[in-house]
């Protein structure tokens, strides 16, 4: 009973050391904040604090009655200031107001926001949210006034800013400058998401130097392989690569044959592109994991997988090896006979209750890749 208690005094004792050592750093650190962003809600028209109440409340940066009402009434002077405002989510959707007017220095707006790394909930709509940096969520969505802003932008994120997310986002964007390569090289060793590590990867293998293979076999060999992953070992081939795709085609294997229908069509671009890039390797390893693959027995039983078969027959005679002759000559008489078969199940197609029109949807791309994204 006595230790309890004098070992709690103690601990209070010791808690309250630390809050009186740390109060000065603290203190500090607010103080430093306050200066780079001085301007709270009251600094602004009273009309106008009622819209900037409402958008710290909901928390979120995306593009509603108050977003239009920042964008149709507030000056540049006005929106250059809520930049600068001490919450995250008013800077966020200030900077994307600002960098959308041709009035204003966008290259200057984004060079002095590039530190702002608070996090923020963006709304991605029907896709729900995401959380991202002030600064990540103004690159992302400027729209740049030509290639020469958008470059000097690029520069600038990998001189001085290549923490960022969009620093990954934006490798394939740039050309392979010697003076990128180590700090892409730096950008691969931190802890990132597998996305963000493929692409680092992706450009790293573009500068073709053979000592750098072991090192990117081995962060493929820990991580998923994803469709970067695929468009590296196709666009910049290596034997050793095969032992990946090897290890991966049995891993799709045993994903189909667990749920086979929906891990079907969860695994169908994937596993296309993994197809493409064995069929790349056009030897006869290459030929063992495609063969191997098509054969699969559950592969052959199920209509829905006719997808892969084809993407097989596409990829082989893309890429002619004489180890491919034997899957051509056998899955040319399989393709035959399913188109033969869809035409003759057409003619007794019963009415159909309603149609389904797929005409409407689009897909927005953004940082377009090759071939293989």
């Amino acid at each position: 009973m006595h230790l309890t208690y004098h070992r709690s005094k103690i601990m209070r004792k010791g808690f309250s050391i630390i809050i009186i050592l740390a109060a000065p750093v603290i203190f500090s650190s607010a103080c430093k904040n306050n200066e780079k962003y001085p301007y709270s809600i009251r600094d602004f028209k009273t009309g106008y604090r009622p819209y900037l109440e409402e958008t710290v409340s909901k928390n979120l940066v995306g593009y509603d009655s108050c977003v239009r009402f920042i964008n149709n009434q507030f000056s540049d002077e006005e929106l250059l200031k809520l930049s600068n405002s001490e919450h995250p989510t008013l800077r966020a959707v200030a900077l994307e107001v600002l960098t959308e007017r041709n009035s204003v220095d966008q290259f200057n707006i984004i060079k002095n926001h590039l530190d702002d790394t608070a996090i923020v909930v963006k709304d991605m709509g029907e896709f729900g949210v995401k959380f991202t940096t002030v600064s990540d969520n103004m690159i992302m969505e400027t729209d740049f006034r030509d290639s020469a802003e958008m470059q000097k932008v690029l520069e600038l994120v990998m001189a001085e800013h290549a923490y960022l997310s969009s620093a990954y986002s934006i490798l394939i964007r740039l050309n392979r400058n010697p003076a990128y390569y180590p700090i892409i090289l730096e950008m691969t060793k931190r802890v990132r998401s597998f996305e963000e590590i493929s692409d680092a990867l992706y450009s790293l293998a573009s500068y073709k130097k053979e000592s750098d293979i072991p090192y990117i076999r081995e962060k493929l060999s820990n991580s998923l392989l994803l469709k970067e992953s695929f468009g590296l070992i196709q666009e910049f081939p290596d034997s050793s690569y095969l032992h990946l795709l090897e290890k991966y085609a049995r891993r799709l294997y045993g994903t189909i044959y667990s749920n086979p229908y929906q891990e079907i069509i969860n695994n169908q671009e994937k596993a296309l592109q993994f197809i493409n890039a064995v069929a790349s390797y056009k030897n006869k390893r290459s030929a063992h994991i495609l063969a191997g693959f098509l054969h699969r027995g559950l592969v052959l039983e199920l209509q829905d997988t006719i997808i892969f078969r084809n993407g097989i027959n596409d990829a082989i005679i893309a890429n002619p090896c004489p180890d491919y002759s034997p899957m051509i000559k056998e899955l040319s008489g399989y393709i035959l006979k399913k188109k033969k078969d869809s035409i003759d199940s057409s003619k007794y197609q019963p009415d159909v209750p309603y149609e389904r029109d797929t005409t409407n949807y689009k897909v927005r791309i953004i940082w377009p890749r090759n071939s293989w994204r």
